[in-house]
């Protein structure tokens, strides 16, 4: 389902090529070039909300595509790299767990939901098994190929020239959105990939181009800005060009972007990246890992400080921004008392995570937030097991 329209033939055409293209990528860069540029030009180009039909398997999407793409191509190309990063083991382990828990989930969500006129259906062993190849496809594919191809520093300098460069191809695209509104997606696709509302911010637009969200597009320009620092720092330049000049042009358009999170996110890692040493950037990385642990067992036992967060917000921000604030609590709140009732396994798919009106079968609930959508779908067991892949490798 789409948010604005159905995908037309050139969206399914575009998934369908993407499979030849992204393997035929290994036979004209190496490995880790390959793989770089595959996986950034599906999340940048590729259409959202658009999936393609395999039966016996779940829903084949962008994602999905490139992961099967890339993973194809390292057998074709470069097989020794792929064992050679000893794929299930090491965090590895925690998919292996996390199948375990997708069947919990289906085990202890067997019975039909009904809200009103919403009726939402029961799991079954079925599901858990989809549930694990989709964690294959989408989570386990893109980790393990990663830790394969980016071996070297070389491989890492040609990682972060990527982001940098790959942020400047995408201002055009921005450019024209923020001029026009979000519309390509539209144009070339046939539909919007969100509601369209939530891309006007400060009398203007905020671009979505081909991705999910503005906010995405913000941080995949926070991720191009920093990288231009980090190799600025490293003395490496991009192009030919001083890597400041392409970090800071990437910058101005993350700014035009509208996307507060994001500009406040790069002008607080500027400074840390440029002034600390190596093992100062790990210390505060491993804090902040921590406080993504943290959050979540703070929200669920009512300890974290929302009011004061959202009084701070509104006296710093606005009352706007403060809203937005405390919706996305309340939202997380509504949620979290939800899953107190499948507080180990979650509720799995099928919007039986969510909270309905009883009377209309109206959703009443939005899951904003992959920490609340994670756990209220596979409880604190998919919790820890999807963080726990994250966050392990920090520590």
């Amino acid at each position: 389902m789409s948010e604005g329209g159905s995908p037309n033939a050139i969206a399914d055409l575009a998934l369908f090529a993407f499979l030849p293209f992204g393997i035929g990528l290994f036979f004209a860069l190496r490995p880790a070039l390959a793989g770089i540029w595959l996986f950034l030009l599906e999340f940048m180009f590729l259409p959202e909300l658009t999936e393609l039909s395999i039966p016996g398997l779940p829903a084949i999407n962008k994602q999905a595509v490139a992961g099967i793409a890339c993973f194809l191509g390292v057998m074709l190309r470069a097989r020794g790299k792929f064992f050679a990063a000893k794929p299930w083991r090491g965090p590895d382990l925690f998919f292996l767990l996390g199948f375990i828990g997708n069947f919990g989930t289906s085990f202890t969500n067997p019975e039909v939901i009904t809200h009103g006129p919403t009726i939402l259906p029961a799991l079954n062993a079925h599901e858990a098994f989809n549930v694990s190849l989709w964690d294959v496809f989408y989570l386990w594919m893109p980790f393990v190929l990663g830790r394969a191809l980016i071996t070297t520093g070389k491989d890492l300098k040609s990682l972060l020239q990527a982001l940098a460069i790959a942020g400047a191809i995408y201002t055009p695209f921005e450019f024209i959105e923020l001029m026009l509104s979000p519309q390509l997606h539209l144009w070339i696709y046939g539909f919007h990939q969100h509601d369209f509302i939530q891309t006007m911010r400060g009398g203007g637009y905020r671009p979505m181009v081909f991705m999910p969200h503005g906010l995405v597009v913000g941080l995949f320009m926070c991720w191009a800005a920093l990288s231009g620092v980090i190799l600025f720092k490293a003395k490496k330049a991009i192009l030919g060009l001083p890597s400041f000049v392409v970090a800071g042009y990437d910058f101005g358009f993350l700014v035009a972007c509208k996307s507060l999170g994001a500009a406040i996110y790069t002008l607080v890692m500027a400074p840390i990246i440029w002034f600390l040493r190596p093992k100062g950037i790990v210390r505060i990385s491993v804090s902040l890992a921590a406080i993504v642990l943290a959050y979540p067992v703070l929200r669920m036992t009512d300890l974290f400080p929302v009011k004061g967060l959202v009084d701070t917000a509104r006296s710093v921000a606005g009352g706007d921004r403060a809203q937005s604030l405390e919706f996305r609590f309340d939202m997380e709140q509504l949620l979290t008392d939800h899953t107190k009732d499948r507080p180990v396994f979650g509720w799995g798919r099928f919007r039986r995570n969510m909270v309905f009106d009883e009377y209309t079968g109206r959703d009443i609930s939005v899951s904003d937030g992959q920490w609340i959508g994670t756990y209220s779908q596979k409880g604190a067991w998919g919790l820890v097991c999807t963080f726990g892949v994250i966050l392990l490798p920090i520590f």
